[in-house]
């Protein structure tokens, strides 16, 4: 619902003089709208319509402001953590980041992906930072906050302390091997992709461009989304040519040179 009064630059307790003053200014307004003119005329100079219209108006500006009160009541109740007893709210946060550092690798482009993953650093290394400060204000933190650095070593040092179990840190380093074994084979996958495109930009330059003494010394893959890969060849004149390599459903390799 569309408060008329802003529209108006008026107070909902200006008179009808008021209202039709600044109807006449709308009207002379380039590009005025005069349909809209004559709905305000309409409803806000009819002592019943404005009367309905009001009320409306208000019963939305009431429940607009408290939706509003109650969603910023909700964040920060969510995002406010109880530190008077010890919890793993700071560990589970830096679990998440690191998710999400995860998966930014195999999304993002690679200078896009380095600049999550720094962020993520200094994220995790503050939230590790909190969590120290959490167990010494506990009794808890019978280490130094330097371990904050080796993450592995600081959440087994951790669980030591509290003991409360190894759950947090056996996540941890589940976490640390399947991405390293996914990584390993995901560039083992691109390694291999990079040599067919390398194979196929020599051709293209000796086949279809009649450049026999250019070739392609090296492809490097930087972004891919599904089966697009977007990156860059080496040549053997020392330059580089953007290109475009499309793997078909049937296993076939499409290498385009932009």
């Amino acid at each position: 619902m569309e408060n008329y009064y802003e529209y108006l630059e008026l107070d909902m307790s200006a008179s009808h003089d008021d209202i039709r003053a600044a109807l006449e200014k709308r009207v002379s307004d380039e590009g005025a709208n005069l349909q809209k003119v004559r709905e305000i005329r309409s409803i806000l100079l009819n002592e019943s319509a404005r009367r309905l219209y009001d009320e409306k108006l208000v019963a939305q500006i009431i429940n607009g402001n408290t939706r509003t009160g109650i969603n910023t009541a909700a964040v920060g109740h969510f995002l406010t953590l109880d530190n008077t007893q010890l919890h793993d709210k700071y560990i589970w946060l830096a679990i998440s980041l690191f998710l999400l550092s995860i998966a930014a690798d195999f999304i993002f482009s690679l200078n896009v992906n380095l600049v999550i993953n720094v962020l993520v650093m200094l994220l995790t290394l503050m939230v590790f930072f909190l969590d120290w400060k959490l167990l010494k204000a506990h009794g808890k933190a019978d280490f130094s906050k330097v371990w904050i650095l080796v993450s592995p070593v600081y959440l087994f040092k951790r669980c030591k302390a509290v003991g409360a179990g190894k759950k947090l840190f056996l996540v941890w380093m589940v976490l640390i091997v399947v991405y390293a074994l996914v990584k390993t084979l995901f560039n083992g996958g691109t390694a291999l992709l990079e040599q067919a495109a390398c194979k196929t930009v020599t051709d293209i330059y000796h086949t279809q461009l009649k450049q026999y003494s250019t070739s392609c010394r090296n492809v490097m893959i930087t972004e891919s989304r599904g089966k697009t890969h977007f990156g860059f060849a080496e040549l053997s004149d020392g330059s580089t040519r953007d290109i475009i390599v499309s793997e078909s459903q049937n296993g076939e390799m499409y290498v385009t040179l932009e």
